[in-house]
């Protein structure tokens, strides 16, 4: 279910994209480069904070039968990362009339991600199988946004991977010191803090805050 978010998101963002693409290019490249933002700092640490309470939730969900599992899903936590990036810029790619060079990219990643389970399931079994995903999943998503940099003329991401690497980490403080506690305590808490810690961030306050403030409208 979470996977099919980003996809959703990116279904609403196209037809906008791929009128701004074809009126402005600099309105284009700015979208672009908000929604980027937006997907790292929701994702980076939804995806540290699944891999952090992944024992915890497995054991919830199924019991303690269910616990080997844990690593699996720690393993494929990245995903909620890997996929909401793939989408976006995928999404973006085709909005520039590039679907041949999108289509190019995803057919290297399952070749990829064939051969990694040939060579890693009978070695490592479901383990193999969860890193395979991953694995051929990263791959997509670095030849998406090489071809994507063709297109615009920088890419402002590097600062809002320091910015919500330093909230995540504020983020899995509670969920890595307070692992007896119910998730339903321990994960809204960890939610406040880190949107307390991007708050403290003037320049996410100016243009993530606005970019949120304006979709909610």
């Amino acid at each position: 279910f979470l996977l099919f978010l980003p996809a959703f998101a990116a279904v609403a963002l196209f037809p906008v994209a791929s009128k701004l693409y074809a009126t402005s290019q600099k309105e284009f490249e700015a979208l672009y480069h908000k929604s980027l933002n937006l997907v790292i700092l929701v994702a980076l640490p939804a995806a540290s904070g699944l891999w952090l309470v992944a024992p915890a939730l497995i054991d919830l969900i199924f019991g303690k039968t269910f616990a080997e599992s844990a690593l699996i899903l720690r393993f494929l936590a990245w995903l909620l990362l890997l996929v909401g990036l793939e989408c976006l810029i995928g999404t973006f790619l085709t909005s520039c009339d590039r679907q041949v060079e999108r289509m190019k990219s995803q057919w290297t990643a399952v070749w990829v991600n064939v051969l990694a389970n040939i060579i890693l399931i009978p070695l490592f079994e479901l383990k193999g199988a969860a890193v395979a995903a991953v694995l051929s999943e990263g791959l997509l998503v670095i030849l998406l946004f090489l071809r994507m940099r063709a297109l615009v003329r920088r890419s402002w991401i590097r600062s809002r991977v320091a910015l919500s690497a330093i909230a995540t980490a504020a983020f899995c403080f509670p969920l890595a010191l307070l692992p007896s506690l119910p998730l339903g305590v321990v994960i809204p808490a960890a939610v406040l803090i880190y949107g307390g810690t991007l708050a403290l961030f003037k320049d996410f306050r100016r243009n993530e805050v606005s970019t949120l403030l304006s979709l909610l409208k």
